[in-house]
């Protein structure tokens, strides 16, 4: 946990210790047990089968209220003394192939008071710097809640392996109903696109989406972009290349145009320049001028700055 939370929030906090053996209902403790459920090899008898039915869906919540005590500690610097069951370093290891599939994610008060503090502000003709200040430190403070974010990609891989089962019956084509309806309602939501399933569902725009607006936009979804290998780039239709730019413009007008500067902004210009030209951009250019954006996405300067860009091998 300590490892992920680190890059997600670049804080400090500290996992509790693992023991060994871990605590019983642990973090550690309860991601062994549903791994061993699921993944056992050979066989499965009637017996075992009917217990994982049983088990996982509260082995699942289980990690997922776990999850919940440690993003509270990490919010308010207090532990509570449940946080000692929260000792796993590294909750990203491991895939898994049993879900609950109507479990939730879990957003808290923070974020949802966030986001209608944002809107309301927005909304507002008389908001002032006041107001401004306090929806930014909403913002921060909801940042720091990754929960949801972690709880994200643990049911997103999980629901995937579904998708990847055969249909065999009705059984399994309601599965997969149910499966692809939640994932709709992940990557719509705006509570969730948030925390990148957009990234999942969407490819490459998508991604250049969540480093604009997603809530670890500086920690892994930055990662992400810059070490984006170049060949993943190609294959871009029209569509995707015009989502991409427009995915910039909302980058730019929440950052400012000092990210026009960034290595990051050059490497994507270099990238999209060598392999489709000029047309992209320029389409970009008469975008940007109807949203009265100052972006060098065409001319000489914008030559030559696509030219330096570093490209990914």
């Amino acid at each position: 946990m300590a490892a992920v939370d680190k890059v997600l929030t670049g804080g400090d906090m500290q996992a509790a210790p693992l023991q060994q053996p871990p605590i019983v209902t642990s973090t550690t403790y309860t991601v062994t047990k549903l791994h061993t459920t699921i993944m056992k090899d050979g066989p499965v008898s009637h017996t075992e089968w009917a217990e994982a039915h049983h088990f996982v869906p509260a082995l699942c919540r289980r990690i997922r209220h776990l999850l919940r005590v440690y993003y509270d500690a990490v919010e308010t610097s207090r532990t509570k003394p449940q946080f000692k069951y929260c000792d796993m370093q590294h909750i990203n290891d491991g895939s898994y192939t049993k879900p609950v599939v109507s479990s939730r994610l879990d957003f808290k008060l923070y974020s949802s008071i966030s986001e209608g503090g944002v809107w309301a502000v927005k909304a507002d003709p008389e908001s002032d710097d006041d107001d401004r200040e306090r929806m930014i430190e909403l913002e921060s403070r909801s940042g720091k809640d990754c929960a949801a974010y972690q709880v994200a990609f643990f049911l997103g891989d999980i629901l995937i392996s579904f998708l990847l089962n055969p249909v065999n019956d009705a059984k399994d084509k309601l599965r997969d109903q149910k499966v692809m309806a939640r994932f709709v309602m992940m990557s719509t939501f705006i509570g969730s696109r948030k925390c990148s399933f957009d990234f999942c569902m969407r490819g490459m725009p998508a991604l250049i989406g969540d480093r604009a607006e997603s809530t670890c936009k500086d920690g892994v979804c930055k990662s992400a972009v810059e070490k984006l290998p170049g060949k993943a780039w190609a294959h871009q239709t029209p569509e995707s290349l015009s989502k991409i730019m427009r995915r910039l413009l909302c980058k730019i007008k929440m950052d400012g145009d000092e990210f026009t500067t960034t290595p990051i902004f050059a490497n994507i210009m270099h990238q999209i320049y060598s392999r489709y030209g000029l047309d992209p951009l320029e389409r970009a250019s008469r975008l940007s001028t109807k949203k009265q954006y100052s972006i060098p996405f065409t001319g000489a300067s914008a030559k030559s700055q696509m030219n330096s860009g570093t490209p990914s091998e």
